[in-house]
């Protein structure tokens, strides 16, 4: 290459023509690429280098010929041919002298001649120009982006129409662009097996995986890139659990309090836990804050590929992160329902509790008679805690709302069953509620 009087890049471009044997043609490309364009840019050009109706492979290979054909006719066949004639001869004079010069230096005889292939040629000024490029786009095939991030887009007349990879051979930048993107008249089609043949050190390969929302699943998400450009990029590749399990976890980390905010039985879990830890701290109950309830979650993610996996029982989930005594004491102090001296089991209403704030008891909504005979306001927590009664009427809306049993029927309940009793005559209202017999449902009277 030092010993060519040319741009590196044209050097390159005839030492490796020279190699495959193919040396004249490498000089063509070379001069076509380094002198003005033989195409005229003005009213006069033709159809064919007007619009995108012919396809080709390469805008060089298509000034390959008209210049071969001129030559031919010894610069004469150029009426309505769209060619510059002039800069066509000075072309062929470039290329002479770029051949002689190879010559002298050698590099024109390190293969024997043969036959040029339209691989051979397309080839070349990928190896002068490995910088340009660019991959089309799928919202305009007219348009790419090139190494480095730069938009570029296809004259009209160019014929390079079909394939993802192109070399924007002329790129150049026009500020009078709405969209900044450069204007390529001369382009050439690129394979990524080339790429990856001709510059395996430019190759590179990331895998890596993602949590996908909207299919609720890991998946695997590989992409090739040449210098800075993606070539290819696989969203849906198989993930080993491990992995999964990871890239699960971080997600539902980061989205904890979204997952278990829909789940009933995980927020009351969580509401129970959060009650008991700030009532019994002797306990040694964790307090279910969001670190803790990241890393839980976290941690239920392992070998898992999807959120459905971790959400199926959040609560025994939970559980498992309790030692025994701790779930002994939890199911016993902090129970999910309380028994009434009618025997049925009614559920606790277990509220958020925060930690700025005072303790925030359950409630226990129960109909009125179901607790004849109860003297004193149920407690949890080791007999810390009384719960909050709401005392419902027969239409089980709430008469009282009271925290002391014991006084409610001494006084509030006398002045309760005067005003109910007319209403809902068919119902149990003793004057001695203490020693009456509890009742599941109302009773007609007799």
């Amino acid at each position: 290459m030092t010993a060519l009087p040319t741009h590196p890049r044209l050097a390159r471009l005839l030492v490796d023509a020279a190699d495959a044997g193919v040396a004249r043609e490498g000089a063509t490309i070379a001069a076509l690429l380094s002198e003005k364009d033989i195409v005229l840019t003005d009213n006069s050009v033709p159809p064919w280098a007007r619009g995108p109706s012919t396809t080709g492979p390469s805008d060089l290979l298509l000034r390959m010929d008209l210049l071969a054909e001129l030559e031919r006719s010894d610069f004469r066949s150029v009426r309505d041919r769209g060619v510059d004639w002039m800069a066509a001869k000075q072309v062929a004079r470039a290329r002479d002298e770029l051949l002689r010069v190879a010559r002298r230096a050698g590099e024109a005889h390190r293969a024997a001649n043969r036959a040029a292939t339209e691989q051979d040629l397309l080839k070349l000024p990928l190896l002068a120009y490995p910088d340009r490029v660019a991959r089309r786009r799928e919202s305009n095939p007219a348009n790419g982006v090139m190494v480095a991030g730069v938009g570029v887009k296809l004259a009209a007349e160019s014929v390079v129409r079909e394939g993802e990879l192109f070399l924007a051979l002329d790129a150049r930048s026009d500020a009078r662009s709405v969209t900044r993107e450069a204007l390529v008249r001369v382009a050439s089609r690129v394979e990524t097996s080339w790429l990856e043949e001709l510059f395996p050190q430019s190759i590179r390969r990331e895998r890596n995986a993602v949590y996908d929302p909207q299919r609720d699943r890991v998946a695997g998400h590989g992409q090739v890139f040449y210098l800075d450009l993606l070539l290819r990029e696989d969203k849906d590749s198989a993930v080993d659990p491990e992995t999964a399990g990871r890239v699960l976890g971080e997600w539902v980390r980061a989205h904890a309090r979204e997952i278990v905010a829909g789940d009933k039985s995980a927020n009351h879990w969580l509401n129970r836990c959060a009650l008991l830890a700030k009532a019994m701290p002797d306990a040694g109950l964790p307090q279910p804050d969001q670190a803790w309830l990241s890393d839980a979650l976290a941690s239920a993610a392992e070998g898992k590929h999807s959120l459905a996996d971790v959400r199926r029982s959040l609560s025994s989930i939970f559980d498992g992160l309790l030692t025994y005594l701790q779930r002994r004491l939890f199911d016993t102090e902090a129970p999910e329902t309380i028994k009434v001296p009618t025997g049925n089991h009614i559920r606790l209403d277990y509220p958020s509790q925060s930690a700025i704030n005072d303790l925030q008891p359950p409630v226990l909504a129960v109909r009125l008679q179901e607790l004849f005979g109860l003297t004193d306001t149920p407690r949890i927590a080791g007999g810390r805690v009384p719960v909050v009664l709401h005392l419902l009427g027969p239409n089980y809306r709430p008469v009282q709302v009271t925290k002391d049993l014991r006084s409610f029927w001494t006084s509030t309940y006398f002045q309760v069953r005067k005003d109910l009793k007319v209403r809902y005559p068919k119902h149990a209202w003793p004057e001695d509620p203490l020693n009456a017999k509890p009742e599941a449902k109302g009773r007609p009277r007799k």
